[in-house]
């Protein structure tokens, strides 16, 4: 599942250095190794910063529309909302964070992020890690791939 990071691109904003992750993703993908999963919370986001950002609408319904043809709809669940509250309390700032953690724990899916506070926090706290993964494990991954 996608960390907003990764949703920007295809909404006409540029983020440095994330084109190899998802160009490894694509590969990935054609060979039948991934299902890809985006989160209404990321493009919520993603589409936030395109409007301060001043993307043209074209662009965005364009980006927006590629986005939910190309990728599965990951939902919350009633107990993606009770651990994203937990992880609130427990400290997590940033509450789409939080849903998009949670999220991904509840439905069985691994997070990309580059957000290396979200990973130190969840590790301070006890929470499992292997939901998330940070991009240069992807870059691994791919490297071990055949």
């Amino acid at each position: 599942m996608f960390d907003t990071t990764y949703l920007l691109p295809t909404l006409g904003v540029q983020v440095d250095g994330v084109d190899r992750a998802l160009e490894l993703l694509r590969r990935a993908r054609r060979r039948g190794l991934v299902e890809l999963y985006y989160s209404d919370f990321s493009l919520l986001e993603a589409c936030a910063k395109a409007a301060k950002l001043d993307v043209p609408l074209g662009l965005l319904e364009v980006g927006i529309t590629a986005i939910t043809a190309s990728y599965t709809r990951a939902a919350p669940s009633i107990g993606s909302w009770l651990l994203a509250v937990r992880l609130r309390r427990d400290g997590l700032r940033d509450f789409i964070d939080a849903i998009l953690y949670a999220t991904a724990v509840v439905n069985g899916l691994r997070l990309l992020t580059r957000d290396e506070r979200l990973v130190s926090f969840l590790e301070q706290k006890g929470y499992p890690l292997h939901y998330v993964m940070l991009e240069h494990e992807l870059e691994k991954l791919a490297a071990a791939s055949p």
